[in-house]
């Protein structure tokens, strides 16, 4: 009696050791009732190792579906606290990755972004849209610094990747919130100042920008490229080519005293500082784009208050 008790016993402690999965060893035991134990356990154990299997599988499957993130811009503990109508104003950072060559496909935005997605969602990000016709992925985070930490690992996944892509790290204060029923939940986030932002980030774009910042970091060396209403974009030098940053530590002076002009209106002395870039940058469209700009302000009715702004469409006036 004591011997396959304690075999029963052996089986019980690895069964709490390793979750289920193990067997009884039944082959010498008597077929008497603890023998009929054991034929039980063995089955319970099997299903309870398959359904611990499952389990991770679903668990696994939330984990994709719903990031932490979002139970932390919700104030929720877990999936099972969520529910619909679940609403916060969330003040964050949205990192947009935007490749020079747009993805005008589905298929070609899932296998350009994939590597981006695993890396977003290891800095505790959460992606909330998709632009086809800009070929652009955002991302919300709620802490700037994850979001800027996370721009710079995926330029360099990018980079060894040999592809052009280029990231910017805005704030912003977006509408977030699950909504849908008690069966199905999706979560929807909205920024009402997104498409606005896209659009000066194209023209970023143009510029050969690689990483843009928006009111995220405070780094004296970074570039100002402009400014949309009372946001100002900012560029990281140390992001472009090597032979670009020679160069431009040498006209990094001459820049910041341009834009200085140019914002003060001085469009006339603001050009000689532009054109002195281009002397050392002669690929710098940034510059190029100021100089123009500077001409046509300079020409315009001075009775009217300029208008310095990034989206001011001086083409379509001017032609």
């Amino acid at each position: 009696l004591l011997r396959p008790l304690g075999v029963v016993r052996e089986a019980l402690e690895e069964f709490y050791d390793t979750g289920g999965g193990n067997k009884m060893d039944l082959t010498h035991m008597p077929k008497t009732e603890l023998y009929e134990v054991g034929l039980v356990f063995n089955q319970l154990s099997q299903q309870t190792k398959v359904q611990f299997n499952t389990l991770a599988h679903i668990n696994g499957a939330y984990t994709r579906l719903v990031p932490d993130c979002l139970y932390q811009m919700l104030h929720k503990e877990d999936v099972l606290a969520l529910s619909p109508g679940a609403y916060a104003a969330v003040d964050g950072a949205l990192l947009m990755l935007i490749p020079y060559t747009p993805a005008r496909t589905a298929r070609t935005l899932e296998n350009l972004f994939y590597p981006a997605s695993e890396l977003i969602a290891a800095h505790n990000g959460m992606i909330v849209d998709y632009d086809e016709g800009l070929g652009a992925m955002t991302a919300l985070f709620c802490d700037a610094s994850q979001a800027l930490s996370c721009a710079k690992e995926t330029l360099r996944s990018y980079d060894n990747a040999g592809e052009n892509v280029m990231a910017a790290i805005v704030r912003d204060t977006v509408e977030f919130g699950v909504f849908g029923s008690e069966r199905l939940l999706y979560p929807v986030a909205v920024s009402g100042s997104l498409h606005r932002r896209q659009e000066v980030l194209s023209l970023m774009l143009e510029f050969g920008a690689v990483l843009v910042a928006s009111g995220v970091v405070d780094n004296p060396n970074l570039r100002l490229l402009g400014w949309d209403g009372e946001t100002s974009y900012y560029e990281d030098p140390a992001c472009r080519p090597s032979g670009w940053r020679a160069q431009w530590k040498q006209a990094a002076p001459l820049w910041n005293e341009a834009i200085a002009l140019f914002q003060d209106g001085e469009f006339s002395w603001a050009m000689r500082r532009f054109a002195r870039v281009l002397r050392l940058l002669p690929e710098d469209v940034a510059a190029r784009w100021y100089l123009f700009r500077c001409e046509v302000l300079r020409d315009e009715d001075s009775a009217q208050t300029p208008d310095t702004g990034l989206l001011y469409n001086w083409r379509d006036r001017h032609g």
